[in-house]
């Protein structure tokens, strides 16, 4: 009796493991950056009519909205770090002189909305700190190469550069446009802005 239960059982293994590495792989989502929010990104069953995320991405192409602020002074930033902006690094020394904030965000990926909390510095607070001003184009660089290209107006009071995402704290920053709902225009593992 109980060869033939371990025969059933090492049947059903066999079988199962069969079918496992006959089904087709799936994809773990290595098209998307590692500094991007995290999220996969797949699209959204076919359905009536444009995705929250889609509607969302007309909205800003097209720069209708009304501008809201979403950073409020408060906050902590603790730990040790290091940055590039224009041909200056910006570190924890630097930060001391400037207001921590603290902005609430909901966030859209092509599946879903996340609720964020980032805390840190305003990026114009920082710019005018080193007196650099963004008149054109600019880059978002991360600290593994990847980089997305941003539109100098798209640069207003609730872009920040954050150290904390929901209460996990990072010493790498995270680009944070608060103005935008669009999850891929946040940038993980922040490492530098480059000015154009």
């Amino acid at each position: 009796m109980y060869k033939k239960v371990t025969v059933v059982l090492l049947a059903f293994l066999l079988l199962f493991t069969l079918v496992s590495c006959s089904s087709p792989e799936t994809k773990e989502n290595s098209d998307q950056p590692a500094n991007s929010t995290g999220q996969q990104e797949t699209p959204p069953p076919a359905g009536d009519g444009p995705s929250a995320f889609e509607q969302q991405q007309e909205l800003e192409a097209a720069g209708t909205g009304e501008f809201k602020n979403v950073l409020q002074a408060g906050g902590t930033v603790d730990g040790e770090f290091s940055l590039k902006i224009g041909e200056h690094t910006f570190t924890e020394k630097e930060a001391a002189a400037l207001t921590v904030y603290t902005a609430e965000v909901d966030v859209l990926t092509k599946v879903e909305a996340h609720k964020y909390t980032f805390v840190g510095y305003r990026l114009l607070d920082i710019l005018d700190l080193y007196d650099l001003t963004v008149d054109g184009d600019f880059y978002v660089v991360a600290a593994d190469g990847y980089k997305i290209a941003c539109k100098g107006d798209s640069l207003d009071a609730n872009t920040m550069i954050a150290f904390s995402r929901n209460g996990s704290t990072k010493n790498t920053p995270i680009y944070a446009p608060c103005s935008s709902k669009l999850a891929p225009n946040y940038v993980t593992e922040f490492a530098e802005l480059r000015l154009e």
